[in-house]
């Protein structure tokens, strides 16, 4: 079954399993549904909770480096508290902009993580700093802790603005993608923008307010001194800093030879669209011949199922042999699609699938491609075939592009890497093409539109109406009546006429029919 577009996956998946609950009740004894064949849901809820492991240990990392650095639990907290502020305000901009929480948006808050408290904690520390500072100064020269922390909030606000503004144009072009790419990477863009926007806003509004009411009390800032490992670390950074600075072209030269060295390494870096997934199933599309009977098809296709049930990390085998004509992904009958769940065990998935193509490998005459559900479905989006690599081929002549095909084929399988390499079988479809004697329809008073409701009556039916079982309606469709088989008997043999006017061919030919020496025809 599919779900409407736009429905919530995993509201739907615990419904119908409660309907599934209620209906596997009532089936007779020693009958059960298996759900696990391919349930879109698991996959969710699997993204899902990775993602949020990937907020929970991106906000303790960020805590855990705040705390050491600074060294101020009040420091720290003023810090640490833009991450929910800039997150909830995120949330909140998000709903309204018409988007839900799903693994891309999470993604984008994930990747953000890091970045949420730079504005703060360089606001945090030049003020914390700034506070230190006038401490140490006599009691006379001393300005008020107000004053202090709005004039160190702005010395650091340009920088702040513009280094949000630069890293925020790094995604704009996420938004200017079209197609699959561009629906997928826009809600991840959204909340990255957003809770960059929204962690800058309480940089420059919740931050220096908090930083006036709880650090001109604090101990360290009253005391004046540097945290110890603060002072430890620019003891030993000044020893390194400082030779840089007195022979830049030892710093400079090993700089540009790196980058060039990274220019050169650009061209061999992978271009994925998107990271392979780990869907815990598999999709196997499974072609025969075109033209191929569905019980041979279906014979074939259940070896397959056989193969695969030899491994032990195979759970569950459904399949799926050819696709209705009306169907949104409509199939011959010669193609049938095979989902397997998976329970990976002592192999490594890599091991586990070049020994299944071994084995799938010994079925002779068929052609298969091994897959992720989500992943075969993206690729079908992006380049209309159910592989990641596809190299279509266009022109007229048939004979010709399989020529190529092959070639390419034979191009392809030298390559490393490439696995489930196939050429898609076309085949010649024999098309009677029907064209009305209109002067001859004339003479008989005929109308071309007639003639094509009888010509379509007679090969494949004229709906008239529909019949209701149940809540259930079906086509009624009217066909023309099959002409009546002649007489079993030998033909006439050549040079007869295929036709005379008093010959009808049947076992009482009339007078002058020429075939009347054939009286059993």
């Amino acid at each position: 079954m599919s779900k409407q577009p736009g429905a919530n996956t995993l509201a739907l998946t615990r419904a119908l399993d409660v309907v599934l609950d209620e209906l596997e009740q009532r089936m007779p004894e020693g009958m059960r549904l298996n759900r696990h064949v391919f349930r879109q849901a698991n996959f969710i809820e699997v993204a899902i909770r990775n993602v949020q492991t990937a907020l929970l240990e991106g906000v303790v990392l960020v805590v855990a480096v705040v705390a050491l650095f600074l060294a101020n639990t009040r420091a720290s907290a003023i810090t640490v508290l833009a991450i929910p502020l800039s997150l909830v305000a995120a949330v909140l901009v998000l709903q309204a902009l018409g988007q839900t929480i799903n693994t891309m948006t999470l993604g984008g808050m994930a990747i953000a993580i890091g970045a949420l408290v730079d504005d703060a904690v360089i606001d945090v520390e030049n003020v914390f700093r700034r506070l230190r500072l006038n401490a140490q100064l006599p009691e006379a020269q001393r300005r008020p802790a107000l004053a202090v922390v709005l004039a160190a909030s702005v010395e650091i606000r340009r920088s702040i603005v513009f280094a949000t503004l630069i890293i925020a144009l790094v995604f704009t072009p996420l938004f200017f993608l079209s197609g699959v790419e561009g629906r997928l990477l826009r809600p991840l863009g959204e909340a990255y923008l957003v809770a960059l926007l929204a962690s800058l806003v309480v940089a420059v509004t919740v931050t220096p307010a908090l930083c006036s009411l709880l650090l001109p009390g604090s101990r360290a800032v009253r005391r004046g001194a540097e945290p110890r490992f603060v002072h430890w670390l620019k003891a030993r950074y000044a020893r390194l800093l400082e030779p840089a600075l007195n022979h830049p072209w030892r710093v400079t030269l090993p700089a540009v030879a790196l980058f060039v060295i990274a220019l050169g390494a650009t061209p061999f870096l992978g271009r994925s669209f998107l990271p392979e997934f780990n869907e815990g199933s598999l999709t196997l599309t499974v072609n025969t011949l075109p033209g191929t009977a569905l019980p041979e098809s279906a014979r074939l296709a259940h070896l397959v199922d056989e193969a695969l049930l030899r491994h032990p990390e195979v759970v569950n085998v459904g399949r799926r042999t050819g696709r209705a004509e009306l169907d949104e992904h409509s199939l011959g009958v010669e193609a049938s699609e095979i989902e397997v769940s998976l329970r990976m065990q002592d192999r490594s998935k890599a091991e586990f699938l070049a020994a299944l193509r071994e084995d799938l490998a010994g079925i002779p005459g068929l052609s298969l491609s091994i897959g992720q559900p989500i992943s075969h479905r993206i690729d079908h989006m992006l380049s209309g075939t159910r592989s990641s690599i596809a190299v279509k081929l266009f022109g007229p002549d048939l004979a010709g592009l399989r020529a190529l095909g092959e070639e390419v084929r034979r191009a392809m399988s030298t390559v490393r890497g490439v696995v489930d390499l196939s050429v898609e079988p076309q085949v010649e479809v024999p098309v009677l093409r029907v064209q009305f004697d209109r002067p001859a329809l004339a003479r008989h008073g005929l109308q071309v539109r007639e003639v094509d409701s009888a010509l379509q009556a007679a090969i494949q039916g004229l709906p008239v109406g529909s019949v209701f079982e149940g809540q259930n309606a079906f086509p009624l469709v009217i066909r023309l009546a099959e002409p009546p088989l002649p007489a079993t008997g030998p033909l006439p043999p050549p040079g007869i006429p295929n036709r005379s006017a008093n010959c009808s061919w049947t076992r009482q030919p009339g007078p002058g029919c020429p075939c009347a020496r054939w009286p059993t025809w």
